[in-house]
């Protein structure tokens, strides 16, 4: 079975256990780096978010599968637009006040995953 890009990102996570970042060369048809800082990791997507927009320039089809049409992948303004619409969903006071629901759907997943 043909390893997937998750799975070969996974290993190299692990083996470089220990330092701040590791550069990757092509990744999404460009080079990419890997952080495992936890403060870098902040530093870049909240402190200096601004400097580090529209980071991935690949194309998605999301007429093919709409779940590419995510934060993750959009840019531009309709990064903008999707974020300005789900950003108050996922106040501190939302997501206290959801956590006894996903924590039991979690619960639900599990036991039906190990019964598989």
């Amino acid at each position: 079975m043909k390893e997937t890009l998750e799975d070969s990102i996974d290993k190299i996570y692990k083996k470089m256990d220990g330092n701040k970042y590791v550069g990757l060369p092509n990744i999404y048809g460009q080079p990419t780096m890997l952080l495992l800082d936890p403060e870098i990791i902040e530093q870049i997507l909240i402190k200096d978010f601004s400097h580090f927009q529209d980071r991935i320039s690949s194309h998605f089809d999301t007429k093919v599968n709409p779940l590419q049409e995510n934060l993750f992948n959009l840019q531009g303004q309709m990064w903008k637009t999707l974020r300005s619409k789900l950003s108050p969903t996922f106040t501190s006071g939302k997501l206290k006040w959801m956590f006894s629901q996903i924590s039991s759907c979690t619960d639900i997943l599990i036991e039906y995953l190990n019964n598989k």
